[in-house]
């Protein structure tokens, strides 16, 4: 299955609109945001105005293209992205430029092309055109099916059952149907966004240096530890933390609050997957209805919502599962489809859009400076063959494909690895992963 620019083009993505957020949201506190963004904010023109000018022609069309649906989606789906995507944008940007870090590159375009990968290898929301698995079932029915009947998704059924009491009304000859829906919407919303926290990660990595000069200020940015805590813990967000175990999210041991507050410390400062989460949590919360009983609607949307937070913290979360010098791994973070498809899948798609991912290229030509936004990779190629898995990536020219080899091997490598990668893939029937770099 080959995923590129000239596909998504052609195909797009189909967004899914079986559940939406028009009537659960409070209209007078969302009219009230919508007033203090007018006196406060950069409107989205505006934004991409100061986008245009700093940035290539194709470079920009693409980002234009990409993002306007992202935005007329989230007016169904998530409504108060129109109230941080000027800032996400300009954030991205500066982000691609930064000299912190020497490898920066697209977060604007990459998201809409994860979600592409998401919605091609899902079938467009079709079962049976989903992405044929080596052990013979395909994609989109074995994710519903591991929602509806594995042991350790146990936890996601009673969370949708709290929602909604009145699930098991549903007749269960439907059910395979809903939980397919559920989870390709689930699915698109998780990927599309999945980078949304990149401006909490850029302001770490900013405030990073002042740690020697005001180490009060630096270890003040961002939320407290205790308000972290609050707002995580009865959320679908707390599970991965207690290895996906409905009786250890409800009888922790005594000494595990203060490991627990270490790990989202780290989460929190490390990673973008964690803070993005959160401020989706946030925003979708803060203008919804509530108290109130929800309507079978309201509650699968709620949870698909809730679920697709727990898809952007952890697509970013494999440094913390291993480990570095500093900290031990966490073993209980590594994914896997059988306990959590939908960080699984983000995860696999996140690796797999290389493609049209423009980075910052500074050239001096007599005095004078100029900044272009090349793309190195054409395409890339999942295949399965029997029980093997081979990733293709083709790069522009050999020299590029013969640099980026080992980078491409390795993050495969840590993500897909039977032994021990960020993703379980052995339910699957997965006997070995290859990852191939050709120009």
């Amino acid at each position: 299955m080959r995923f590129d620019y000239s596909d998504f083009q052609t195909n797009g993505i189909f967004f899914p609109r079986y559940f939406h957020s028009l009537f659960s949201i409070d209209r007078k506190t969302y009219s009230k945001l919508e007033e203090e963004y007018d006196d406060f904010g950069k409107d989205l023109p505006f934004a991409l105005s100061e986008i245009k000018k700093r940035t290539t022609d194709d470079y920009f069309s693409k980002i234009l293209m990409a993002q306007t649906g992202a935005m007329n989606y989230a007016e169904y789906v998530f409504p108060t992205y129109k109230f941080i995507v000027s800032d996400a944008l300009w954030d991205d940007w500066l982000a691609t430029i930064d000299p912190h870090k020497s490898y920066c590159r697209d977060h604007s375009l990459h998201q809409p092309l994860t979600a592409y990968i998401a919605c091609k290898l899902l079938g467009y929301g079709d079962a049976v055109q989903s992405l044929l698995l080596p052990n013979k079932e395909r994609l989109l029915s074995y994710c519903a099916r591991q929602m509806l009947e594995s042991p350790q998704m146990k936890y996601l059924r009673d969370y949708f059952t709290e929602l909604y009491p009145n699930y098991t009304r549903i007749p269960k000859l439907l059910y395979q149907s809903f939980a397919e829906d559920v989870f390709y919407e689930t699915a698109i919303i998780s990927s599309i966004f999945h980078d949304i926290g990149y401006p909490w990660q850029y302001i770490n990595r900013l405030s990073s240096s002042l740690r020697i000069a005001d180490p009060k200020f630096a270890s003040t940015i961002g939320r407290s530890l205790d308000d972290i805590l609050d707002a995580v813990c009865d959320r679908l967000l707390a599970f991965p933390f207690y290895g996906y175990s409905t009786v250890c999210k409800a009888r922790p041991v005594s000494t595990w609050k203060n490991t627990l507050k270490m790990l989202l410390d780290r989460a929190f400062r490390t990673t973008h997957g964690f803070p993005g989460a959160l401020g989706f949590t946030f925003l979708n919360d803060v203008v919804r209805i509530f108290p109130s009983d929800l309507n079978f609607n309201d509650a699968v949307f709620r949870f698909i919502l809730d679920w697709g937070a727990v898809g952007i913290m952890m697509h970013d979360m494999p440094r913390i599962y291993k480990g570095d010098k500093n900290h031990s791994g966490v073993p209980t973070l590594r994914l896997s489809f059988e306990r959590d498809p939908l960080s699984s899948l983000i995860s696999l798609c996140d690796i797999l859009e290389e493609f049209q991912r423009p980075q910052a290229r500074f050239v001096k030509s007599s005095g004078a400076l100029k900044i272009d936004y090349p793309d190195a990779c054409d395409y890339s190629d999942l295949t399965i063959s029997g029980g093997k898995i081979t990733i293709t990536y083709r790069f522009k020219d050999l020299n590029t494909a013969i640099k980026m080899k080992s980078i491409r091997k390795e993050e495969v490598a840590d993500y897909l690895n039977l032994m021990n990668g960020y993703i379980d893939l052995s339910q699957l029937g997965v006997k070995s992963v290859e990852c191939r770099v050709i120009s």
